[in-house]
């Protein structure tokens, strides 16, 4: 029993659903949109114990949790920034699963893979590219990646994409 939250897009397209139901048919898959988890974070809301975050949890996720799935998939980049809130409505017997970290571990198995992974001890860079005015963006830049702020910030045009 598989729950995947994203945005009001992600949940239209499906996406999620069609790859899970690839991977096992037999997969109970119950998804649900939850646009205001967007703004609450890219608006500082993500203190644990937030009462506005948890309230607003507390709305998406409890026909998910009356569902009794046993794990939720959280299908946007923001939504690990208020997992505790999500948690603790979920409870302790659901696994979170989050996208953007598998999806790292992921990259990081293949770069091995194709011995292409850096030496240990070893320093990168950062380049950021954004849909949004990249001036102000510098606190969310934090907030997403733990104070590394360091590399250019560049907007691209999404409708190109």
């Amino acid at each position: 029993r598989i729950g995947v939250i994203g945005t009001s897009a992600t949940i239209r397209s499906g996406s999620y659903e069609e790859r899970l139901h690839r991977m096992n048919a037999d997969f109970r898959v119950f998804a649900r949109a939850c646009p205001m988890f967007v703004p609450l974070v890219e608006n500082g809301y993500v203190e644990p114990g937030d009462p506005v975050t948890a309230a607003i949890a507390r709305q998406y996720l409890t026909p998910l949790r009356e569902d009794e799935v046993d794990t939720l998939i959280l299908g946007c980049t923001h939504y690990p920034l208020i997992a505790p809130a999500i948690a603790g409505v979920m409870g302790p017997e659901v696994t979170l699963i989050d996208t953007g970290r598998e999806g790292a571990l992921l990259a990081r198995r293949r770069l091995t893979e194709l011995g292409l992974l850096a030496p240990a001890g070893q320093t990168g860079g950062a380049e950021y590219y954004v849909s949004d005015e990249p001036e102000g963006l510098l606190p969310f830049i934090r907030l997403f990646v733990g104070g590394d702020e360091r590399g250019p910030v560049t907007r691209v045009a999404i409708d190109n994409y």
